[in-house]
């Protein structure tokens, strides 16, 4: 075997263990408690940004495009002392790729566990649902928005909405 051979066979073989130390560190470190809670932090910064609100998530946890969130709490405008405009037991959020390249993605399900909502509706007419921090780039309504996600299945399961001194049951199931 020639020299140039040689050189390139070492190359080539230095490149691909190099790639398999990687894909196994990468492997080891979404393991941990420190990504999880990196990942915890970009959600909450993510949910604040966009909905205006205080967000607490007391655990986040993902495998196989399915994300879950336990202890999830948004603070609006509320006087301190009052429930949380809204928090729910146990959030899940199942993903389905639906094109790599346009990195367009779907959610295959929304399954929410004991969802509170809470809308106080102050003697001047507001409440505290907060304003987004940041401005929507779109056009369209958050209740268009809303409707635009191609969501598979969602439940919203032994949950309550108060408005205005009032409580209703929540307990929604939908599919496409």
């Amino acid at each position: 075997m020639s020299r140039k051979k040689k050189i390139v066979l070492y190359l080539t073989g230095s490149f691909i263990c190099l790639l398999m130390v990687l894909a196994i560190s990468g492997f080891l470190v979404v393991q941990t408690r420190w990504f999880r809670d990196q990942v915890r932090t970009q959600l909450v910064g993510i949910v604040e940004r966009a909905s205006g609100g205080r967000t607490e998530i007391a655990y986040f946890d993902w495998r196989r495009l399915t994300a879950e969130v336990k202890g999830f709490v948004l603070h609006g405008t509320e006087p301190a002392g009052s429930p949380p405009l809204f928090q729910a037991e146990t959030i899940k959020i199942g993903l389905k790729i639906v094109s790599i390249l346009k990195k367009d993605i779907d959610l295959a399900l929304l399954e929410v566990q004991r969802p509170q909502v809470y809308v106080l509706v102050k003697p001047d007419g507001t409440t505290n649902v907060p304003s987004p921090k940041v401005k929507a780039a779109s056009d369209k309504s958050t209740v268009e928005q809303i409707l635009a996600l191609a969501i598979r299945h969602f439940e919203l399961k032994n949950g309550k909405v108060q408005y205005d001194s009032k409580t209703i049951p929540l307990d929604v199931r939908g599919d496409d």
